[in-house]
């Protein structure tokens, strides 16, 4: 996709403060020990949660990798649903790479083009 036809920046924004709605809204979340490695999301419609989505990941996975896993389900799940719906993320570098036109992961990729 050229990037002049792909306007991220009014799917994304790293300044809305936290506040619970009657939106729909994910949670993701990540971990990776030297134990084990997964993902996860949870989606919440007026408050009350009524999904919940875990993946448990090869430890060979980088967080990099863990981070868009999640971000990349919840996208999916979310785009079911024909309502605007939030997704909430702790990974400010996920969302950062995202923003990028021009970057070389095709994760991050697959992402931008779930998002336009």
């Amino acid at each position: 996709m050229h990037p002049s036809l792909f306007n991220i920046m009014n799917q994304i924004l790293t300044i809305e403060p936290w506040k619970e709605d009657n939106s729909l809204m994910f949670l993701t979340d990540g971990l990776k020990t030297e134990m084990r490695t997964g993902c996860s999301y949870c989606a919440f419609e007026n408050g009350i949660k009524f999904l919940e989505w875990k993946k448990k990941l090869e430890t060979f996975h980088t967080v990099f990798q863990v981070e868009f896993m999640e971000l990349k389900e919840a996208i999916i799940r979310a785009s079911q649903w024909n309502e605007i719906t939030k997704i909430w993320t702790d990974s400010l570098s996920s969302v950062m790479a995202v923003l990028d036109l021009l970057t070389p992961h095709q994760f991050v990729r697959d992402i931008q083009s779930l998002l336009t």
